[in-house]
């Protein structure tokens, strides 16, 4: 059963448009391990402060899965600029970045 709930999961995984950034990764033993830290299956770590912000989550089978999050501006007009907040891009104007954008601006994530 739990073979078929995390081929489930990859499955799913792989129908997830490419903007979403996620992987997986496999690994010897039964622990997995992200940047240093070492997860036992059934564990989850979540970096939440930015640029890079990351949720990674251990799985029988030393089987890594992890998704970039927060939302990345992909388009936005010649009159604003991006800044990062937490995990997140945000348009803001140019000339104000206390005001954000009210024009078109497009998000992923």
């Amino acid at each position: 059963m739990e073979h078929l709930v995390l081929f489930a999961y990859v499955v799913s995984l792989l129908i997830i448009p490419a903007e979403t950034s996620c992987w997986i990764e496999s690994g010897d033993g039964s622990q997995c391990e992200y940047k240093g830290n070492v997860l036992e299956p059934g564990q989850t770590y979540e970096q939440t402060t930015g640029p890079s912000c990351v949720k990674c989550t251990c799985y029988d089978g030393a089987v890594l899965s992890c998704c970039y999050t927060g939302k990345k501006a992909t388009s936005y007009p010649d009159t604003c600029k991006i800044v990062t907040k937490g995990c997140d891009e945000i348009a803001v104007k140019k000339n104000n970045e206390n005001e954000t954008c009210d024009e078109e601006v497009s998000y992923v994530g």
